[in-house]
């Protein structure tokens, strides 16, 4: 099987200023635990729970503190032809626990 038969959703984005609590309200409002970090030039990383969990044990401000500073950047990426297996393996063996698919871009991270 390959990953774009997978039927990956549309994704669920968020901008690189936008405060960790309107990152955080997306998250549970659309049900998700990864968002894509956009800018003007497309995707630039990727924001997850963990990573929320990371900042509000560092003491970041949910209202002040930008996603930017605390997202994903470059994170693991599979083209979409590619076989759904190989995908799997690279997560195991880069340790990678989160993923999300999009129609727009295939990563995991």
């Amino acid at each position: 099987m390959k990953i774009k038969d997978f039927k990956p959703r549309t994704a669920i984005t968020v901008g690189r200023g936008e405060s960790l609590r309107e990152a955080t309200q997306r998250l549970a409002d659309d049900d998700v635990g990864v968002l894509v970090v956009i800018n003007a030039g497309g995707a630039v990383g990727v924001f997850s729970e963990q990573d929320l969990a990371r900042a509000v044990a560092d003491g970041a401000d949910l209202d002040e503190e930008p996603v930017g500073h605390n997202m994903t950047e470059a994170p693991l990426t599979v083209e979409k032809d590619g076989a759904l297996g190989d995908a799997i393996a690279k997560m195991n063996e880069t340790g990678c626990d989160t993923s999300w698919w999009s129609t727009a871009a295939t990563s995991l991270g």
